[in-house]
């Protein structure tokens, strides 16, 4: 081979390895995404549940001391998120400032009573944990109704499994594709070197010493194409963070540092599993046949 022939072949081989790992950041930029989608639609989920409205009227003529104490009790439990002790005079005030007129001077007394509002933690928020929390509510002397939407909690928490469903599937989907393009993609790379590898087997090489090499550059292109995939992911955050007045707060943290561990370990997989295969197939290929891919 002359030296022109041998500089084309290592620009070409240069090249399907620059155009392998530009293939695998790319796909693993659209799997981060979804992963990252994935994350939000749970934080937005758990802020939609933990502000969900619930109000305890009280019965007639309950003293206020015995209403702060059920307080402290509601306190305790661990569904309780945060609780609000409303007098019937303030929920008065805060209506007539709502509606902008003074109906208790219309009719007299207020028709509210003393109420406590309170939230609730994320994963209480569904019907059968309400369930029973409710009936040790109802069961108290002093309570007269426990009030809460239960038609809105029950079509926000099913419209959230079907946006997480729909999301769990189009990622499986999607890592299918990536694996197949991928896999694809370090097919042509490995099939520019099939040459150097039917040498190596005819000088006696062993099948594990060729493969070795293979599967280093595999890691170290998987490697660079997670890290590149990080930082697009990171630019695309910062971005969006920009334009939306700082939507990704410091509750993010931790979720995307687990996504972005997932995304370098799954680029590093990807391509040391296509690498063995592709290598495997030009292992056992018969000589006539190097010339088609």
């Amino acid at each position: 081979m002359s030296r022109q022939e041998e500089r084309f072949a290592r620009r070409r081989l240069r090249n399907a390895y620059i155009g392998t790992s530009i293939s695998i950041t790319l796909v693993l930029y659209m799997l981060g995404l979804t992963g990252a989608a994935m994350i939000f639609a749970q934080e937005v989920a758990v802020k939609v549940r933990e502000n969900y409205s619930f109000t305890i009227y009280m019965a007639d003529d309950v003293p206020e001391a015995e209403i702060l104490r059920f307080q402290k009790y509601l306190d305790t439990r661990d569904a309780v998120r945060s609780t609000r002790f409303v007098s019937a005079e303030e929920a008065s005030e805060e209506y007539a400032r709502a509606i902008g007129e003074d109906f208790v001077a219309l009719i007299g007394k207020s028709p509210i009573n003393d109420h406590i509002e309170l939230r609730i933690h994320a994963d209480y928020a569904n019907i059968d944990s309400l369930a029973g929390f409710e009936e040790d509510v109802l069961s108290r002397p002093i309570v007269s109704e426990f009030h809460y939407n239960r038609g809105l909690i029950e079509q926000v928490n099913e419209n959230m499994q079907q946006f997480g469903l729909a999301l769990v599937a189009f990622s499986v989907l999607l890592l299918f594709i990536a694996f197949a393009l991928i896999n694809n993609t370090i097919r042509l790379a490995v099939f520019a070197n099939r040459f150097i590898i039917r040498s190596m087997q005819m000088v006696g090489a062993t099948q594990r010493f060729i493969r070795k090499p293979f599967l280093k550059r595999g890691v170290v292109q998987g490697t660079i194409s997670g890290v590149l995939c990080i930082g697009l992911l990171i630019g695309t955050f910062v971005l969006i963070n920009r334009e939306i007045d700082h939507i990704i707060t410091f509750a993010y943290l931790e979720p995307l540092l687990v996504l972005f561990g997932f995304v370098l370990l799954l680029g590093i997989m990807i391509a040391y599993i296509s690498t063995w295969f592709a290598v495997r197939r030009y292992l056992r290929i018969k000589t006539d046949l190097l010339y088609h891919y």
